[in-house]
């Protein structure tokens, strides 16, 4: 850890006659921490709508929607495997298909999910939505990480790794969980769809311009390389 920190003074730290090698070493490192916070803040506002609607879907299937035990049982078995294939997946699409698509389409696809399972109250519905949401989660989970691992020097790697997971498991997660416990006590559990529904949505506009297949290949190609 020494050495890092060592050449890391020695390069941005320069003397006189290297001034201008500092600055550019300073904006390269500037980059690459403002891209990985970057992903880190959108996983833990993905996960913090997430967690709103999950927190209280038993309540809304068994309530609103008349799912019995056996049911309820089935579409969590469902969701999981979305989560498995989606997990299986990552790796095989990152090569093939490539990570600016996987995080356009599965970021874009998570509002149409939600607005199904408010307008149609039908199990099949809500099986294909958790299905293919929990699928599109750990795809997300999986590019980021293969992301963070590239971008992000090896001595530093840990450290990055429980500052997201400090902000998905510790901050994101029950936050969430308390906001929809409070939304559903004070408008009902409907709203709690809605509520997830308007975050998603927000998400998605501000970051599915960012997210467009070639602008995000350029950036990310853009941070490799400043790493």
């Amino acid at each position: 850890m020494r050495f890092a920190f060592f050449v890391a003074r020695r390069y941005l730290c320069a003397r006189k006659g290297h001034a201008f090698i500092s600055v550019i070493s300073l904006i390269s490192v500037l980059g690459v921490a403002i891209g990985v916070a970057s992903l880190i803040v959108v996983m833990g506002v993905m996960n913090f709508a997430q967690s709103i609607m999950q927190s209280t879907l038993v309540l809304y299937a068994t309530g609103e929607m008349g799912l019995t035990s056996v049911q309820y049982s089935i579409t969590m078995s469902v969701a999981g495997a979305g989560a498995v294939l989606g997990g299986l997946l990552g790796p095989v699409l990152d090569k093939g298909v490539g990570f600016p698509r996987i995080m356009w389409v599965a970021v874009a696809v998570v509002v149409p999910l939600i607005a199904a399972i408010l307008v149609w109250r039908s199990w099949w519905v809500l099986l294909v939505a958790l299905f293919l949401n929990s699928l599109c989660g750990l795809l997300v989970s999986v590019m980021v990480a293969t992301i963070r691992q590239r971008v992000v020097p090896i001595d530093l790697s840990g450290r990055v790794a429980s500052l997201q997971s400090f902000v998905v498991l510790g901050l994101a997660l029950p936050l969430g969980a308390l906001a929809s416990g409070l939304i559903a006590a004070w408008f009902g559990l409907r709203a709690v769809f809605l509520v997830s529904l308007v975050i998603c949505a927000g998400l998605a506009v501000a970051t599915v311009p960012v997210l467009a297949p070639r602008r995000l290949s350029a950036s990310l190609d853009q941070l490799v390389a400043e790493a």
